[in-house]
């Protein structure tokens, strides 16, 4: 008669050569103080914006306030091959994230800014040219982050409702399933009240939103859920960004958000 803990053992998979190697790996990076996680990791940033992209079937990302490019490539890492259309009003950044993106026939790109109003319109450019923000740094945001010393510098740039620029945006997409990605400090909500009649199209937001206001007259983020909440929106993963100076409390969150029922 065979008891069935006697198959305990031989029921376990081989160990391969490879996985002594990696065990060898992990154990020298832990006594360093390192780990070697599996790219994206489980509950990171980057994991929980692909699950969410493949979930709701997003099939174009809208990314204002794109710098340099740091969002796309994020995007690229990840896995999503669809539609990216960036926004980026200063001429020396825009420069840069066309060069980043060079080559990939599902980018778009505009040297433009995106509001509630057309027409040109002074930013603020600090030092450190991702905190540019059409409202001015306050003194808390001078004093915790002394690389974005405002000096008074102002751009004239273009100014547009995405509501308009839509038809343009996703030509070529039968069924718009929208990521629209906002980094415009402090701006964010401006930009969705552009998005006017094409909101709905809109399955998966996410927004920067402050437990310390960093720039005169930005909205807190009690202000801000509040808002993006009444406009059929849920949050699904808050992300730290910064931190105070003592690394213990959090400034700034990505603040991750779906349409309520968007899932098929």
């Amino acid at each position: 008669m065979i008891h069935k803990h006697s198959l305990t053992l031989d029921s376990r998979p081989a160990v391969t050569p490879l996985d002594l190697v990696k065990r060898g790996i992990q154990s020298v990076l832990n006594r360093l103080g390192y780990q070697v996680l599996q790219y994206p990791a489980p509950h990171s940033y980057e994991r929980h914006i692909r699950e969410l992209l493949l979930g709701l079937d997003v099939n174009c990302v809208i990314d204002v306030g794109a710098h340099k490019g740091e969002f796309y490539r994020l995007l690229r890492q990840t896995g999503y091959s669809g539609t990216i259309v960036s926004f980026e009003p200063l001429p020396d950044s825009f420069v840069q994230l066309r060069r980043e993106a060079a080559g990939d026939q599902n980018w778009r790109g505009y040297n433009l800014a995106l509001g509630t109003e057309t027409g040109l319109k002074s930013i603020n450019v600090p030092h450190s040219t991702g905190f540019t923000s059409f409202l001015r740094p306050n003194t808390y945001c001078e004093e915790r982050f002394p690389h974005v010393r405002w000096e008074g510098r102002t751009v004239d740039v273009r100014i547009e409702r995405l509501e308009t620029l839509y038809p343009e945006v996703v030509n070529g997409i039968a069924r718009p399933r929208v990521f629209l990605k906002m980094d415009t400090q402090g701006w964010d909500i401006r930009v969705l009240e552009g998005a006017g009649a094409v909101l709905p199209d809109v399955v998966m937001l996410q927004s920067e939103v402050s437990m310390i206001p960093i720039y005169d007259g930005m909205s807190s983020i009690i202000e801000a859920i509040a808002h993006y909440n009444a406009l059929g929106f849920e949050v699904t993963n808050l992300f730290p960004v910064t931190f105070d100076g003592e690394g213990i409390r959090v400034v700034e969150y990505d603040c991750v958000m779906r349409r309520r029922m968007a899932r098929n």
